[in-house]
């Protein structure tokens, strides 16, 4: 069950957000050593992007193109209210206007939709061709102290090792195709962590659902042992055991990680007593999810990526650019997939990036080449591209292509 209503939220955030300028000026005018001031940061920025869409999307719309334009406004307050306390809040209020949201049913409410256990989004307004969403990804208090760390509300949990697949990331898988959210979306959850000497650490992490059988409960381990970073993981994901291993470590220049995660039970089905019921007799009970990487900085500059993922229940009846939102137990659109990063900076403002995705079981590829240049040391331009391509009868058949670019700037 849901509750709170969050625009009243959004309309402190904007007061504050608004009078933080006047706030400091008046700070600094009173206490010259600017104390106040200095414990509060503010930051944030304005972002125009637009995108060219060719898919095949349900009927009535079919196949065909589309054009949408997007203004983001996003802000990031921070305030250390003790030496050991500090309260962050991050916000993005979003317009889109364009085809498809004249032509895609129920798309406002659809990105409205906050799936998690309060709801901090809302949709200030629907017009025929256009409309605003906000919502909140961040909104958390920290408290840190010596070996401890203590963290309460939207927050990013990340304990995925790798740079493309993250299996042990339980709380927010982040998708690696989303081209229009660098900061990757929250959990609400309480993340607690402990440090244990000066190579190890102890986390435990509470994801609370909307229903009960969507509450995630984690433990994670991290240690380093013969110059290797380890980690184990285990917990409750969505009404299912989950456990696993990691590994990373450095082979004459080449970093390689492993990591793994298995699951058992059905999600959402329990047993008596709300435990994982082992007995569904579906045949999917247990899932095993691998990655494998290795990653090199070559003496040119040139930085590659390059990663095995295996995925036993990876099988997907369709794909949707732009709407395809992997899972932590099935995060992959096949049973194994090949995926390849390369990047460069050409020079000290301009850089480039290609990406590549073989899948073997769907007889499909995936490219996706990008570049960004900076403007200023306040703002930067991007243009980047996602293309399918697979064999008749794949998913990726139909999956189209994406052209994007975005110019942004920084306060």
């Amino acid at each position: 069950m849901r509750w709170f209503d969050v625009r009243w939220c959004f309309l402190l955030c904007v007061l504050v957000w608004v009078d933080v300028g006047a706030l400091r000026s008046v700070v600094y005018a009173q206490d010259r050593g600017g104390s106040l001031a200095d414990n509060m940061e503010f930051s944030g920025y304005l972002q125009g992007s637009l995108f060219r869409i060719r898919s095949t999307f349900p009927e009535p719309l079919g196949k065909k193109h589309w054009t949408e334009g997007r203004l983001l406004y996003r802000a990031r307050l921070a305030v250390d209210i003790t030496p050991n306390l500090t309260l962050q809040v991050e916000s993005r209020t979003r317009i889109f206007a364009g085809d498809l949201v004249k032509e895609l049913p129920g798309y406002a409410s659809a990105l409205g939709d906050d799936p998690g256990w309060v709801d901090l989004s809302t949709v200030w307004t629907e017009r025929t061709n256009w409309f605003m969403i906000s919502d909140l990804d961040r909104l958390f208090a920290e408290w840190d102290r010596g070996d401890w760390n203590v963290r309460v509300g939207r927050q990013r949990i990340n304990w995925g090792m790798g740079l493309i697949s993250q299996p042990h990331d339980l709380f927010n898988l982040y998708s690696f195709y989303d081209l229009d959210y660098p900061e990757r979306p929250g959990s609400d959850a309480v993340r607690v962590r402990r440090f244990v000497g000066s190579q190890s650490r102890v986390e435990v992490a509470f994801r609370p659902g909307v229903d009960r059988e969507d509450a995630v409960a984690a433990f994670l381990f991290g240690t380093t042992w013969r110059h290797t970073d380890w980690q184990l993981t285990g917990g409750v994901y969505r009404e299912r055991l989950a456990a696993g291993l990691g590994m990373a470590t450095d082979v004459k220049g080449v970093g390689m990680k492993a990591e793994s995660m298995f699951y058992w039970g059905t999600a959402g089905v329990a047993g008596p007593g709300g435990l994982v019921d082992f007995r569904d007799g579906s045949g999917d009970d247990f899932n095993a999810v691998i990655a494998l990487s290795a990653e090199y900085m070559f003496d040119s500059g040139v930085f590659w990526v390059a990663e095995f993922l295996f995925n036993q229940d990876g099988k997907r009846e369709e794909f949707q650019v732009l709407s395809s939102i992997p899972a932590p137990d099935n995060p992959s659109f096949t049973q194994t997939q090949w995926t390849s990063v390369w990047s460069y900076p050409f020079t000290m403002v301009l850089s480039g990036s290609l990406s590549a995705g073989w899948y073997p079981g769907e007889n499909a590829v995936y490219v996706s080449p990008g570049v960004s240049f900076s403007l200023s040391n306040r703002a930067d331009w991007q243009v980047a591209g996602q293309f399918f391509a697979g064999a008749e009868g794949s998913i990726f058949e139909d999956a189209g292509s994406v052209l994007f670019t975005a110019l942004r700037w920084y306060y």
